[in-house]
């Protein structure tokens, strides 16, 4: 009876706490939603600081990107000191005269894809002193600036530098005989003579200007001393020698003396032979040009002439074997034009160019004239034996530049020539003849140039603008 009391009252309060329950089912559901908003809230939080973060990122790879077309671009249109990408003096933003001028790329845009484009600015050379990128600029350097946007963020970066120049295929200025040299007669050479090999001088020659040698092979003969006293050999006007800083042994890391074949020369494939003539003039009739076999030779008087060139630009020529054996026909460069000849050789290209072929030959009598008063208007490269033979008897000097590493070159006779030589063997023989360097020559190059050289590179703060820099 007592127990049953007990259990009524215990049903009772326990009926009592209902309410309690839902009380604290309401309170865990509270927090449960505030922990669920609060961690939505982060998560959508996260997620546009990691969009935001991507596009800033994107942006600035695209900057970069604008960085490297502006580059690529300089290298490939070298613009002039004053000129822009564009060939022109347009600037874009407009700023004082004082900072350095800008112009805009060619496009005003790029688009990149997936909406990220950038747009890049380019100075014309600096003054030496002029901000960019955080540095001074120096010599021949240009400032480029460039911005990427994506999706509404944005990045400027800037860099400082220059467009190394393209190598000279004459490195050394005078004469070159990678193999060997002779000079003899009492021919004087005003220009350094260099080698790998074996320098000989015999009769009254003069080095002038001394020679260089790269060891093991190299050696001049005759030695200083007695055995040069015995002949009439000069070194800078000096006998028995030795003559100091007039003869020299290059060191290791500067020798040996090297003359790749350039890969950009005119080829049986690329060449203007067509105006052979057509535009150029080819006077007089005994002559044969076979455009097939890429063979000219030209016989006869003065009235057999070949004018190559047009003013005011640079024609380019193939041929396997190009010759003025006998009588005295002429051979001209017209005046203000810039002629480039390659000799193809049976040994580099046996299917264009027929055994006993590859060379170059003007004889005695006959005259190179050229017009354009400028050595290096005519270069005439060789690549394969040659030879290479030219005959004086005319009071002419040859003004050339000749580059035939793997063959033999000749100047002979009453021969005077002003440019440069570089050949697997010159021989240079003659009576009080002069050969002359000419710095003309030192321009013609490679054609290929490096990268651009970065200097500073700076990501610029916000706000900036191309006209300000960073």
């Amino acid at each position: 009876m007592i127990y049953m009391r007990h259990l009524t009252k215990l049903k009772r309060r326990l009926a009592a706490e209902r309410g309690f329950v839902l009380i604290a089912a309401i309170a865990v559901l509270s927090i449960l939603l505030v922990l669920t908003t609060a961690a939505v809230a982060v998560s959508v939080d996260s997620s546009t600081s990691t969009t935001r973060d991507g596009n800033s990122k994107a942006a600035l790879a695209a900057a970069e990107a604008g960085l490297q077309v502006a580059s690529y671009r300089l290298k490939a249109i070298k613009p002039g000191p004053t000129e822009c990408i564009t060939g022109t003096g347009t600037t874009s933003p407009t700023i004082p005269t004082s900072k350095p001028i800008y112009c805009v790329g060619p496009e005003e845009k790029t688009l990149l894809g997936n909406n990220a484009e950038f747009q890049y600015w380019t100075s014309k050379v600096l003054a030496s002193g002029e901000n960019c990128a955080g540095a001074k600029s120096g010599t021949e350097e240009r400032c480029i600036t460039s911005e990427g946007k994506v999706n509404g963020a944005s990045q400027r970066l800037q860099t400082l530098g220059k467009t190394p120049s393209e190598e000279s295929l004459f490195t050394v200025k005078g004469v070159e005989g990678l193999n060997h040299v002779l000079i003899s007669g009492s021919v004087k050479i005003p220009a350094l003579v260099t080698s790998n090999g074996e320098i000989v001088g015999t009769g009254s020659s003069n080095f002038e200007q001394g020679y260089e040698i790269c060891a093991p092979g190299g050696k001049f003969t005759p030695a200083a001393g007695s055995e040069r006293l015995s002949s009439g050999v000069k070194i800078h006007g000096e006998n028995p020698g030795p003559t100091i800083g007039y003869e020299k042994t290059r060191s290791s890391t500067a020798c040996p003396f090297k003359a790749p074949i350039p890969s950009g020369h005119p080829t049986a494939a690329s060449n203007e032979d067509s105006r052979i003539g057509v535009s150029d003039k080819l006077e007089g009739t005994k002559h044969k040009w076979n455009e097939k076999t890429y063979e000219f030779e030209m016989k006869g008087g003065s009235e057999n002439t070949l004018t190559l060139g047009e003013a005011g630009r640079t024609t380019r020529y193939f041929f396997c074997s190009f010759k003025l054996p006998s009588g005295s026909p002429k051979f001209k460069i017209a005046s203000g034009a810039k002629v480039e000849m390659f000799i193809g050789s049976p040994e580099e290209t046996p299917k264009v160019c027929a055994t006993g072929t590859g060379t170059f030959e003007i004889a005695g009598g006959a005259e190179a004239e050229n017009g354009a008063k400028n050595p290096a208007a005519l270069f005439i490269t060789m690549g394969g034996k040659g030879p290479f033979t030219y005959a004086g008897g005319t009071a002419a000097t040859l003004e050339a530049a000749i580059y035939a590493p793997n063959a033999r070159v000749e100047l002979s006779g009453n021969v005077g020539f002003k440019g440069g030589i570089v050949g697997y063997e010159d021989f240079l023989e003659g009576s009080s003849k002069s050969y002359e360097w000419s710095e003309e020559v030192q321009k013609i190059t490679n054609g290929v140039a490096g990268g651009y050289e970065r200097k500073t590179w700076e990501q610029c703060t916000p706000g900036s603008g191309a006209e300000t820099g960073c």
